[in-house]
């Protein structure tokens, strides 16, 4: 308590597909099952996504904690996050060590794409 709260950092959350990370400002699908990729250091983490439902998340699925022995279930990708139907989704993460400073990472957005949008259109004639 009392501590002070940073921006940035060297801990990135992104959302990840089949065990590869989805880079930030990417195309996500409406309905797909994604998982979390978390890098750097902490040991108390706080994640948490503006839309969308985090499996096991708390406050309508929008955020899950993890303790000091299990974060890595974040990174091996064992958390799934379910992609809403249209709009962005943001995702950042909250961390800190030993009670010290809580560190809030950068956000990083995604756009839904509904899964016929995510596909090239094809023009037959």
């Amino acid at each position: 308590m009392g501590s002070a709260i940073a921006e940035g950092g060297s801990t990135n959350l992104k959302l990840a597909k089949g065990g590869t990370a989805i880079a930030c400002g990417g195309n996500i699908t409406a309905g797909d099952s994604l998982t979390f990729d978390l890098s750097g250091q902490g040991k108390h983490y706080l994640i948490e996504a503006t839309a969308g439902a985090i499996n096991g998340g708390i406050c309508a699925g929008q955020r899950i904690f993890t303790a000091e022995d299990q974060p890595e279930a974040l990174v091996l990708g064992t958390v799934n996050f379910a992609v809403p139907d249209s709009g962005e989704v943001v995702v950042r993460v909250a961390w800190s060590s030993e009670g010290g400073t809580v560190t809030v990472s950068r956000d990083c957005m995604y756009t839904v794409q509904t899964s016929a949008s995510s596909s090239p259109e094809v023009n037959v004639s």
